[in-house]
């Protein structure tokens, strides 16, 4: 429902009937979209999963970096 009202406004805002949207790679791809955000986000709590999750990653990236950050200084010690 939320593809087919995104097709209705962006029909109302540019006059492209649906079905000349359907035909049109750039409104395939954001039917598309938001299809898919709709089955990822199903509720509030996995908006708070999928941050967590981010979150998570970049940690891990911080500590990646951190070690890489002490082991050149250490080196240049010697």
């Amino acid at each position: 429902m939320v593809g087919f009202f995104m097709a209705y406004l962006v029909d109302s805002l540019t006059g492209v009937g649906l079905v000349d949207q359907m035909g049109n790679f750039f409104c395939k791809t954001l039917l598309f979209v938001a299809v898919a955000g709709v089955l990822l986000i199903r509720k509030n709590e996995d908006l708070d999963n999928i941050k967590k999750l981010i979150e998570e990653t970049t940690f891990y990236d911080k500590q990646w970096q951190a070690t890489w950050k002490d082991n050149d200084t250490g080196s240049g010690n010697n």
